[in-house]
């Protein structure tokens, strides 16, 4: 059996496509879109971060309401209930959303490790597939 360089397509036997143009063009584009390569323009493209970062920093309560009456009465009660309880609900809060980020940065490796494993089970499925046809 014929040995084929490592990163090679199989399967293709269409005299019109350029597999070497073809294998850089989606190298290229692979690493711009890592962030290793500037595009055309000059401009590098931004990063996606992971959805759950999104929600991994919280406060300990809410955006002030309006004031709710004459004189705005509650939202000085709300205040000061605050300023109260700061000593004790930032320093929870900020470990809770240490925790949330470190919890998103796994769970987006893990996302990044599954997908590559995926991506390696379709390319040996393809490999095993031609293999039994030239059988």
């Amino acid at each position: 059996m014929p040995e084929r360089p490592a990163g090679e397509l199989l399967g293709i036997d269409d005299p019109e496509v350029d597999l070497q143009a073809l294998q850089a063009e989606v190298r290229t584009l692979a690493r711009r879109l890592r962030g290793g390569e500037p595009a055309a323009d000059g401009t590098l493209p931004r990063r996606r971060e992971p959805v759950l970062l999104d929600t991994a920093d919280i406060t300990p309560y809410p955006a002030p309401s309006g004031g709710g009456g004459p004189g705005g009465a509650a939202l000085a009660v709300q205040r000061s209930v605050r300023r109260a309880l700061r000593w004790y609900l930032w320093p929870v809060t900020a470990r809770v959303g240490s925790h949330n980020r470190a919890v998103a940065e796994v769970v987006e490796t893990q996302r990044r490790e599954l997908s590559a494993m995926r991506r390696e089970a379709e390319r040996l499925a393809g490999e095993t597939t031609l293999l039994d046809r030239r059988l």
